[in-house]
Protein backbone atom coordinates (compact mmCIF):
# COMPACT_ATOMS: atom_id res chain seq x y z
CA UNK A 1 0.00 0.00 0.00
CA UNK A 2 1.23 3.54 -1.32
CA UNK A 3 1.54 5.94 1.72
CA UNK A 4 1.51 9.32 -1.54
CA UNK A 5 -0.91 11.53 -0.52
CA UNK A 6 -3.96 11.57 -3.21
CA UNK A 7 -2.90 13.83 -6.00
CA UNK A 8 -5.18 16.65 -6.33
CA UNK A 9 -8.27 16.15 -8.77
CA UNK A 10 -6.83 17.41 -12.36
CA UNK A 11 -8.32 19.63 -14.50
CA UNK A 12 -10.59 21.59 -11.93
CA UNK A 13 -12.35 18.63 -11.70
CA UNK A 14 -13.24 18.22 -15.22
CA UNK A 15 -11.37 14.93 -15.55
CA UNK A 16 -11.23 11.80 -13.00
CA UNK A 17 -8.26 9.30 -12.66
CA UNK A 18 -8.26 5.98 -12.10
CA UNK A 19 -5.71 3.01 -11.68
CA UNK A 20 -6.17 0.21 -14.11
CA UNK A 21 -7.50 -2.94 -12.98
CA UNK A 22 -4.78 -5.34 -14.25
CA UNK A 23 -2.49 -3.85 -11.83
CA UNK A 24 -2.86 -0.51 -10.41
CA UNK A 25 0.53 1.17 -11.98
CA UNK A 26 -1.24 2.64 -15.07
CA UNK A 27 -4.12 5.51 -14.72
CA UNK A 28 -7.14 5.55 -16.41
CA UNK A 29 -8.06 9.29 -16.95
CA UNK A 30 -11.95 9.68 -17.78
CA UNK A 31 -14.59 12.92 -18.26
CA UNK A 32 -16.32 14.10 -15.32
CA UNK A 33 -19.84 14.84 -15.86
CA UNK A 34 -18.74 18.43 -15.32
CA UNK A 35 -16.37 17.72 -18.10
CA UNK A 36 -18.87 16.46 -20.52
CA UNK A 37 -20.79 19.27 -20.03
CA UNK A 38 -18.30 21.72 -20.51
CA UNK A 39 -17.63 19.53 -23.99
CA UNK A 40 -20.80 19.71 -24.86
CA UNK A 41 -21.22 23.36 -24.21
CA UNK A 42 -17.93 24.14 -25.89
CA UNK A 43 -18.00 21.98 -28.91
CA UNK A 44 -20.43 24.44 -31.61
CA UNK A 45 -18.61 27.19 -30.19
CA UNK A 46 -15.33 25.19 -31.30
CA UNK A 47 -17.06 24.41 -34.88
CA UNK A 48 -18.42 27.49 -35.29
CA UNK A 49 -14.42 28.77 -35.14
CA UNK A 50 -13.49 26.05 -37.23
CA UNK A 51 -15.26 26.87 -39.91
CA UNK A 52 -14.30 30.81 -39.72
CA UNK A 53 -10.84 29.96 -39.94
CA UNK A 54 -11.05 27.43 -42.72
CA UNK A 55 -13.46 29.24 -44.89
CA UNK A 56 -11.14 31.19 -47.35
CA UNK A 57 -10.07 27.20 -48.37
CA UNK A 58 -11.70 25.92 -50.89
CA UNK A 59 -13.06 21.74 -50.66
CA UNK A 60 -9.24 21.37 -52.26
CA UNK A 61 -7.33 23.43 -50.56
CA UNK A 62 -9.40 22.08 -47.51
CA UNK A 63 -8.13 18.36 -48.52
CA UNK A 64 -4.74 19.45 -48.90
CA UNK A 65 -4.58 20.66 -45.38
CA UNK A 66 -6.11 17.96 -44.03
CA UNK A 67 -3.14 15.56 -45.81
CA UNK A 68 -0.56 18.13 -44.72
CA UNK A 69 -1.58 17.70 -41.29
CA UNK A 70 -1.74 13.69 -41.24
CA UNK A 71 1.52 13.73 -42.63
CA UNK A 72 2.81 15.99 -40.00
CA UNK A 73 1.34 14.03 -37.13
CA UNK A 74 2.24 10.40 -38.14
CA UNK A 75 6.16 11.91 -38.98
Amino acid sequence: MSRTPAAPTPAGGLVARHPLAEDGRGRVVTLTQSGRTLIDEMYPVHLTTEEALLAPLDAAERAQLEALLIKLAIG
